[in-house]
């Protein structure tokens, strides 16, 4: 399973030095409970709003393909879900 979740950087340094103190601890458990679940089969994720276009009217086929190209250039925040078995 694949989560998103909002920690403190705080927090995530202390998870990176896999710290003991119990009350960062206790945040992480939060953070992990109220997390958002990705769903299995997900696409890869984008920062959609990073995509900048000249031109925001798409008359022609060229700018949908403008359009597609920006988008499969964009930088993957999130890969897209493998299945266990789709695995090498």
């Amino acid at each position: 399973m694949q989560i998103v979740i909002d920690i403190s950087k705080h927090i995530y340094e202390h998870a990176k030095e896999q710290s003991e103190d119990s009350n960062d601890e206790w945040n992480a458990m939060r953070a992990i409970a109220n997390g958002t679940p990705l769903p299995k089969g997900h696409g890869r994720l984008i920062d959609a709003d990073e995509i900048q276009f000249e031109n925001t009217e798409f008359d022609t086929y060229g700018d949908y393909c403008i359009a597609f190209d920006a988008i499969d250039q964009a930088d993957t925040i999130v890969e897209a879900y493998k299945a266990e078995s789709e695995e090498v």
